[in-house]
């Protein structure tokens, strides 16, 4: 650096942030993602721009602590890496489209091989180890290709068979957050397999209990904490000897707070696989609407996970997870201040409060069957609801 920092600092809005201040801590958004280290010089407009983008209100700089504006070229630089950002839409949409087609064959075929193993579960038959090992590795392929396709069909549930569909979005959600953190081949298929087999043990619970329209009787919550030692157990039984496959599905209802079933662990007792399919349970039970109860929009089940990192959950995992599902994840339906709805279909994993939009809805009400791309990043437009009373019916390939 040009000069010596000096130690005092000021919290400053971030209309008076200017060219050449120096920022005394980092700059995070509301969720925790660090937007700029301390001790970066503000060498352009752009950067000042890029914490608006993200929320910032307020920034801590240095007092009276400048640096000389750099070059044109430096500048050109930092433009050129603020614009590299944002990724081409159109490549965005582009390859999500490709891997919807085959992406919607792996999940439907998913659900299969988990309704396979859950009826003979109940039927006292085997399981088809191999058929389950295969269906973890095509979502695994899929996954690799472009992770936004299973996650849209996640996010875009239109009906009530939750079980075998909990079982693959949950693997789904798992795999992408898995991927993400650059894990192994062998990785990947222990976390598969863990988290499709995960509530295998419901297939023990009296079916009463698992569809009960209202609230468990606290004798039958109790029977219901019961099915990952179910699960365990079942899974020990029918050739799924890999221990951490089992750690998954015995402990993927443990809580970091120690406050989980079945074993009390907490913190550093749970392991990382377990936890993450924790994570990817929870969104994916939150976000799905069943006979009695409600379901919470992604973008409000994200902020949710948000708050309640570090206390159920590791609160490392979940900015991972953020960053995987975007904080509009893919398949979100949101209202702008325009009075226009739209869906979401893509987002930069370095811009994730400005998602890419296609409008269902224009500003009086009508449908807009053009399904118009709108950028937030560029638009005047912003989101004012996570939670617009519109719910979209069709196949997001249709509308790409």
């Amino acid at each position: 650096m040009d000069q010596q920092i000096n130690s005092d600092h000021e919290l400053i809005d971030i209309d008076k942030l200017a060219i050449g201040m120096c920022l005394s801590r980092p700059v995070h958004n509301e969720f925790g993602l660090k937007l700029l280290d301390a001790g970066i010089f503000i060498d352009s407009e752009l950067q000042i721009e890029k914490l608006r983008q993200g929320g910032v209100r307020k920034v801590f700089v240095t007092r009276e602590t400048y640096k000389p504006v750099g070059s044109t070229s430096e500048q050109k630089k930092l433009e050129k890496e603020f614009l590299e950002e944002v990724e081409d839409p159109d490549k965005i949409i582009s390859e999500l489209k490709q891997e919807l087609v085959v992406a919607r064959r792996i999940y439907e075929s998913a659900q299969s091989v988990i309704d396979d193993v859950l009826h003979n579960v109940r039927m006292g038959k085997n399981i088809d180890s191999v058929e389950v090992r295969n269906a973890a590795s095509q979502l695994i392929e899929s996954v690799i290709h472009n992770p936004h396709a299973l996650m849209s069909m996640v996010n875009l549930k239109r009906t009530d068979e939750y079980t075998f569909n909990h079982s693959v979005n949950v693997t789904a959600i798992s795999l992408s957050i898995a991927s993400h953190l650059s894990m192994t081949t062998e990785q990947l298929d222990t976390i598969g397999v863990g988290a499709l087999m995960h509530d295998v043990g419901k297939a023990k619970i009296d079916v009463n209990i698992i569809n009960k329209p209202g609230k468990l009787t606290d004798e039958e919550f109790e029977i219901m904490q019961r099915h990952p030692v179910y699960g365990y157990e079942i899974c020990k039984r029918e050739n799924f000897r890999n221990d951490q496959v089992l750690d998954i599905v015995r402990h993927h209802h443990e809580a970091y707070n120690g406050t989980g079933y079945p074993d009390r662990l907490s913190r550093r007792d749970i392991t990382k696989y377990a936890a993450l399919v924790s994570i990817a349970d929870f969104y994916d039970a939150l976000t799905t609407e069943r006979s009695y109860k409600k379901s919470l929009k992604p973008a409000e089940t994200i902020n949710f996970l948000h708050k309640m990192s570090n206390n159920k959950f590791d609160r490392r995992l979940v900015f991972h997870f953020i960053k995987v599902m975007g904080i509009y994840p893919i398949g979100s339906v949101l209202k702008l201040n325009s009075g226009r709805i739209g869906i979401v279909v893509g987002f930069s994993h370095k811009n994730l409060l400005h998602p890419i939009l296609k409008i269902l809805v224009n500003e009086d009400g009508t449908f807009n069957r053009a399904y118009e791309t709108i950028l937030l990043h560029e638009s005047e437009d912003f989101i004012t609801d996570l939670n617009p009373n519109f719910r979209f019916k069709g196949n997001l390939e249709d509308i790409l």
